[in-house]
């Protein structure tokens, strides 16, 4: 049957990869329930869902990956857990870094199982967030509609001064910006500046 996401568009990208990896997205938001949910926020730059699997309460995160990477201290490697290393960060710091100049939007994913005498009710953000097995990261393509690049060059010619504001990293908004046809003499300047 034929299906279309309702919504944001990098989640509907997230689960139509899933559901291509053969998960049932449904099915399993329906056993692994959501016990509480920290949402995204620019400072962290990660979302995590704390869900109940059999048994056991499970941390599942998603967000930047050198955010992600810095909170990790395992790594999921083909099919058991190891100690992340500095060669694995430096392999995906640079994944990172190469697909965001080619405009791509980079998410990591990692989890962590909470110890068992975790109290479900008072869970702490802080506490919560850390000592992450690291997953991976999954790169998408955001596409520019077809109209930016020529309104782009009209608004240069009328002198408007243009703005990308946006969550994404600076390397991939600036290779956005290029691709819409703004200057490369682009400032860039960082949430936290």
């Amino acid at each position: 049957a034929d299906w279309y996401v309702v919504g944001d568009p990098t989640e509907g990208a997230l689960i139509t990869l899933a559901r291509k990896a053969g998960l049932d997205t449904e099915q399993l938001d329906e056993t692994i329930p959501e016990i509480k949910e920290f949402q995204f926020d620019s400072a962290r730059k990660l979302l995590s869902s704390v869900r109940k699997r059999n048994g056991q309460t499970v941390v599942f995160v998603k967000g930047a990956p050198e955010n992600l990477l810095n909170l990790s201290t395992d790594i999921w490697d083909h099919g058991h857990i190891r100690k992340i290393t500095e060669a694995d960060r430096k392999f995906f710091r640079d994944y990172d870094s190469t697909n965001a100049k080619s405009a791509m939007r980079n998410l990591a994913f990692g989890y962590r199982i909470l110890p068992a005498k975790a109290n479900r009710k008072k869970l702490v953000m802080e506490e919560v967030e850390q000592d992450f097995t690291f997953l991976g990261i999954v790169s998408m393509i955001d596409p520019l509609r077809e109209a930016v690049p020529s309104a782009m060059k009209i608004a240069r010619a009328a002198h408007v001064k243009v703005s990308i504001i946006t969550g994404d990293s600076p390397i991939t908004a600036r290779a956005v910006a290029v691709k819409a046809g703004l200057s490369q003499e682009i400032i860039i300047v960082k949430g936290e500046d």
